[in-house]
């Protein structure tokens, strides 16, 4: 089966996702790069389901759970 990804993640980041059923059901999208000291608002659509945060960083969903962590900047 093929499926539909649109990512915005820090540069070098990226995601993983954990498929159930053909839906997500968990996820972890990298908005926080600590090196490059660059950060995005971590979000994707995956077969027209919305996954992500309002707020740049770092998000991860595990089974309906939701926790985000947002960058220290100095």
């Amino acid at each position: 089966r093929n499926h539909h990804l649109r990512l915005s993640a820090a540069p070098s980041g990226g995601a993983i996702f954990r498929l159930e059923g053909g839906k997500v059901t968990s996820y972890l999208i990298k908005g926080w790069n600590a090196f490059l000291g660059h950060t995005v608002v971590p979000h994707a659509v995956f077969d027209g389901q919305e996954l992500g945060a309002n707020l740049p960083g770092d998000c991860v969903c595990i089974n309906g759970r939701f926790y985000s962590l947002q960058p220290q900047l100095s």
